[in-house]
């Protein structure tokens, strides 16, 4: 008798247990929508931040190149961050990055733009060198955005409307938003590499 009412309790806990468990993952798929929910919005509140703040970025630069005489300093300084950005990328001894560091004049081109003697071929020359090295600095499956970002640009440059005021904003975003790209693939390689790392390093204990 005692047997049999083992048995009866044991037929009535385990599907008490599946209930349980049941529940616990029902509420724990409920809050990880909760969450997903929220990182989505956060994501989407800090995109219209970072876009607010670039369109506000690009529109002071347009202001200041269009005075006159415009922001020298300022031109300049973001050329020798773009400088930076690039060759970063690189190690010091690399025969690219030596190129880049050579052609990337930043006291030969503040003198040019102060002197008026940085013409239409120049920028030609600045924009599409820009570009080829951030598509060969950056993942293939890149090319056709880098591209794209390149030729509005470039297509900018060859409309009336286009003066310098107007182009150096373009092309400074543009070629930014490209190497940002390169940046972000390289992290998340990094990511992948580690976590490939972390996964091997655990099978073997």
């Amino acid at each position: 008798m005692a047997i049999l009412c083992l048995v009866l309790k044991c037929l009535w806990y385990v599907p008490l247990c599946i209930q349980l468990r049941i529940k616990k993952l029902f509420h724990y798929q409920k809050d990880i929508k909760v969450r997903m929910s929220s990182i989505i919005r956060m994501e989407r509140i800090n995109k219209q931040i970072n876009d607010t703040y670039r369109k506000a970025f690009f529109d002071l630069l347009e202001q200041k190149v269009r005075e006159e005489p415009p922001d020298y300093d300022w031109i300049t300084r973001l050329y020798a961050e773009l400088k930076e950005r690039l060759t970063s990328l690189l190690k010091p001894e690399s025969t690219l990055r030596k190129e880049m560091e050579e052609l990337f004049d930043v006291e030969l081109f503040d003198q040019m733009i102060r002197n008026k003697a940085f013409d239409g071929m120049d920028m030609y020359k600045l924009v599409t060198y820009s570009f080829t090295k951030c598509r060969q600095l950056g993942s293939p499956g890149r090319d056709a955005e880098t591209t794209a970002k390149e030729q509005e640009v470039l297509t900018h440059m060859q409309s009336e409307e286009a003066i310098f005021a107007t182009i150096v904003p373009l092309f400074l975003r543009n070629i930014n938003e490209s190497v940002d790209m390169v940046y972000q693939d390289m992290e998340d390689l990094s990511k992948w590499v580690a976590e490939s790392q972390a996964r091997q390093d655990a099978s073997r204990k």
